[in-house]
């Protein structure tokens, strides 16, 4: 199992004996077969009193001796209210502090409005700070992530800006240079080149918004979906990638172009299906850096189950390797309030992307449905998705 501590806080303590023991103990007493399962046991074992006890006595002592690496952890791991932060905000002065509360105030959210002063200001003073290298590691990985919207969000900001395509091309331009110009301060590439598939995907979900289903088509069918492709460890168990091809699949439907959304959903339900096949393989690739993305895998397991449920194995959309306990537990009602979060902005965050998803299947649902009942519709969908299998085998 891997526990994931700041870059600085791994490098403080990874030569402690009584750390290492700690470690051993986590992965040793990790053991989890299903979705439901990981929830609760990741929780439970970095809430175990020896765990917390230890990292207590740690943060104390680093408190009277580091205060630098004291902030950075306490800004990074403890629950802070949305509210306290950006109280906190206002009566801070040093740029670097700055930078770790508006780290933590976008991890309750990004693709709203109300946050766009916070990204400006966090990609304002990231930019014109003079010595980045001093910078904690995961600030740096920050940027990254939240330069997509800032860049979005200077379109609507600037009155007289037409969104064009062009705007999708200057997007994929920066992020080629932010990846050489971010290498130095972020160590593995394997982070940044899987954190690029969610940023991508988000930022078409925000120029979905502006540019006509034309545009949208025809900046998809520019993207290369094959995982094969991808660069970095564990690509076949990215939230990054289905994010991506989740994304796709809507802007196919909006142009209701079926073939290619059939088609689109087959290759979701096909690499889910695999991901499940190996479940620790899964959580570890859906626990990569500081993110935690199993509660975002369960809940877009939940729309394959309904997609499944209304085509009715009429296109070959099957989950063999989802548990019957796990598809029991996604399907209940209560499926948030019986899962474990660590933080309150990682419930925040299911929350949304679980009323996404709801919001989506209602839009669609009479569409849907349709769809499954139309013989015409459905036998081209088979071939194309055949097609595709062809190439597979």
């Amino acid at each position: 199992m891997k526990l994931y501590l700041i870059d600085e806080l791994y490098e403080y303590l990874k030569d402690d004996p009584e750390f290492q023991e700690i470690y051993r103990t986590i992965s040793d007493n990790y053991y989890a077969d299903s979705i439901e399962l990981e929830l609760k046991i990741f929780y439970d074992l970095r809430n175990r009193e020896d765990v917390r006890a230890y990292f207590d006595k740690m943060t104390e002592k680093i408190k009277e001796t580091n205060l630098d690496l004291y902030k950075i952890i306490y800004y990074s791991t403890t629950d802070i209210s949305l509210e306290t932060l950006t109280s906190m905000l206002q009566g801070i002065t040093n740029e670097k502090e700055q930078l770790l509360i508006l780290d933590k105030i976008l991890t309750y959210g990004m693709n709203d409005g109300i946050y766009y002063k916070y990204i400006s200001m966090f990609c304002y003073i990231y930019e014109n700070y003079k010595n980045k290298s001093e910078l904690p590691k995961y600030i740096h990985v920050t940027y990254y992530e939240i330069y997509a919207y800032n860049l979005y969000y200077s379109y609507l900001k600037n009155k007289t800006h037409t969104f064009s395509i062009a705007d999708y091309n200057t997007f994929m331009d920066d992020y080629k240079k932010l990846k050489t110009d971010l290498q130095p301060y972020i160590v593995s590439t394997d982070t940044i080149n899987n954190d690029f598939l969610e940023i991508q995907a988000s930022y078409l979900c925000l120029l979905e918004n502006k540019l006509s289903t034309d545009d949208m088509q025809e900046i998809i069918t520019t993207i290369d979906t094959d995982v094969e492709k991808l660069d970095f460890d564990n690509k076949y168990y990215s939230m990054g990638v289905i994010w991506l091809y989740e994304e796709i699949a809507e802007v196919y439907l909006n142009n209701k172009d079926y073939n290619n959304f059939f088609l689109m959903l087959y290759k979701i339900f096909r690499y889910t299906d695999n991901a499940l096949a190996d479940l620790t393989q899964l959580f570890n690739g859906l626990r990569y850096y500081n993110k935690f993305n199993i509660y975002s895998f369960a809940t877009s397991i939940i729309r394959l189950n309904h997609l499944k449920n209304v085509f009715q194995n009429k296109l070959n959309f099957k989950l063999v390797n989802l548990k019957l306990s796990d598809e029991i537990f996604l399907n209940s009602d209560n499926f948030i309030s019986k899962s474990r979060f660590n933080y309150t902005f990682d419930k925040l965050t299911l929350s949304k992307y679980n009323k996404y998803i709801e919001r989506w299947l209602i839009a669609h649902e009479d569409e849907l449905v349709e769809l499954s009942s139309n013989t015409a519709v459905i036998e081209d969908a088979k071939r194309v998705i055949n097609d595709y299998i062809s190439t597979l085998e």
